[in-house]
C-alpha cells in the first residue's frame, strides 16, 4: 500500500486540531488547544498557546497576512472602536502553583507615535481578567507580562478581552511557573521553538520519524518549498510613509481613507488624531 502524507506549511493548523503532551520521549495527542511541556531535554516547563487555536474566538478574526513578517498567523479584535466579544479555551494545568502568563503582541500604532496605542486587551483566567494591559505599548512583536495567578490542577479557561474594539492582536499565550522563562523574541528562534513544542520536523515536508513518503500534498509557500532558492518571494508588499502636518488641525476627518483609484500610487491614508 503506497503512504501519503498531507503537509502544512503553517503547523499552527496542526496544533489547531489537537495539542501534545511531552512526556520523557512520549507524544500523545490531546483535545485541548494547547501544548503542554513536560521537563523534557532542552525545554522549559510550561503551556504555549497559539491564540489562532483557541476553540471559540467570539469576536476576534483570525489574520494571516503578516505570516512572512512573524513567523504566525494571530488574533485581531477588529470592532470598529467597540469592544469584541472574548476568545476563549481551555488549557490543562499539570500541577497546583502560582503560573507567570505571557502574550505576544505587538502595539500596531508605534510606528507614528510613542504614546500608548488603541489595541488595548487583557487576559481572563477562570473568568477573572488579570492586572496587566496589554497591546498597546512596545514598537515591535515581543512578550508581553499578564501577570500571575494562583491555579489549581486540571483543566483551566484562558480568555482574551477586547477592550477598546480597535485592533488588539494576540499571537501566543506563554503560561509557566517560572517568572525568568519566556519563549524567544525573534522570529527564527521562536519559530524552532514552536516546533520544539509542537514536536515537528524542522522542514515542515520532513518527517519526524524518518519515514519516506510517495507523494507530498503541500498547502503552504511555494518559495519554502524549494528551499528559497530564490529567495523570498514577495507576495504582497507594504511601504509606509510618515508625514507631519503641524499646521493641519483636521487634515482629512476621519481616521482612515481608503483609495482604490489606479492613478493614486498609494492604498490608504490614516490620521491617527481620530483614534483618541
Amino acid at each position: 500500500m503506497k503512504r501519503f502524507i498531507l503537509i502544512f506549511l503553517s503547523f499552527q493548523i496542526l496544533q489547531s486540531l489537537c495539542s501534545f503532551r511531552m512526556t520523557g520521549a512520549a507524544l500523545v495527542a490531546q483535545s485541548t488547544s494547547s501544548v503542554i511541556l513536560s521537563e523534557a531535554k532542552d525545554l522549559p516547563v510550561g503551556i504555549f498557546v497559539e491564540a489562532e487555536s483557541f476553540a471559540t474566538k467570539g469576536g476576534w478574526q483570525v489574520d494571516q497576512q503578516f505570516m512572512d513578517l512573524m513567523g504566525s498567523p494571530y488574533l485581531i479584535a477588529h470592532g470598529m472602536g467597540k469592544p469584541v466579544e472574548d476568545a476563549s479555551t481551555t488549557v490543562d494545568i499539570p500541577e497546583a502553583g502560582v503560573y507567570h502568563v505571557w502574550v505576544r503582541s505587538y502595539n500596531w500604532t508605534s510606528p507614528w507615535t510613542d504614546a500608548n496605542g488603541p489595541g488595548a486587551f487583557r487576559v481572563k483566567i477562570q473568568g477573572k481578567p488579570m492586572k496587566g494591559i496589554l497591546g498597546n505599548a512596545g514598537n515591535k512583536w515581543g512578550w508581553q507580562y499578564a501577570g500571575n495567578v494562583k491555579l489549581k490542577a486540571g483543566p483551566c479557561a484562558l480568555a482574551l478581552s477586547d477592550l477598546t474594539g480597535f485592533d488588539g492582536r494576540c499571537d501566543a499565550v506563554w503560561i509557566c511557573p517560572d517568572r525568568e522563562v519566556v519563549p524567544p523574541e525573534d522570529v527564527a528562534s521562536l519559530e524552532a521553538f514552536r516546533r520544539q513544542v509542537g514536536a515537528l520536523p524542522a522542514k515542515p515536508f520532513e518527517s519526524v520519524d524518518g519515514d519516506s513518503f510517495d507523494k507530498i500534498l503541500f498547502t503552504g509557500m511555494i518559495d519554502e518549498f524549494f528551499d528559497y532558492k530564490l529567495g523570498n518571494l514577495e507576495y504582497r508588499s507594504l511601504r509606509f510613509e510618515t508625514e507631519d502636518l503641524p499646521d493641519t488641525d483636521n487634515y482629512q476627518g476621519n481616521a482612515v481613507v481608503n483609495y482604490t483609484e489606479r492613478n493614486i500610487p498609494y492604498t490608504r491614508i490614516i490620521e491617527h488624531k481620530h483614534f483618541e
